[in-house]
């Protein structure tokens, strides 16, 4: 479960460098940016709620 969140971080990092160099309006960027780790944050912490609960 670690390794797979790291896994998604280090994912997440070069999605937001993509973004960051396709996007050519950094003001238009960073909220796309702000937009996916929202995303992935939500994400992650339905699944960390889900196996907290496995007994």
């Amino acid at each position: 479960m670690l390794h797979d969140l790291e896994s998604n971080w280090n994912h997440l990092g070069k999605v937001l460098d993509i973004v960051g160099d396709v996007v050519e309006d950094k003001d238009e960027a960073n909220p796309l940016k702000f937009q996916i780790q929202k995303k992935l944050l939500e994400s992650k912490s339905g699944e960390l709620e889900t196996w907290s609960q496995v007994p």
